[in-house]
């Protein structure tokens, strides 16, 4: 894409493709941050439950 457009067309065309490259990566960004949220309530979750049976050995 020409960073330097010579007509409205190439304008909106360089627009268009720039914000298509920035949701893009946002859309990466958020996919990436909504795993990681998953993947740490899925081990506090473990955890929780290693907490509850170490409680239930233990007799509390």
């Amino acid at each position: 894409m020409d960073p330097n457009p010579k007509s409205v067309a190439d304008l909106i065309q360089f627009v268009e493709g720039t914000l298509q490259n920035m949701q893009d990566k946002f859309q990466t960004a958020e996919d990436s941050i909504v795993k990681r949220i998953n993947d740490t309530g899925k081990r506090l979750d473990d955890i929780e439950k290693s907490l509850t049976d170490l409680m239930d050995h233990s007799g509390i």
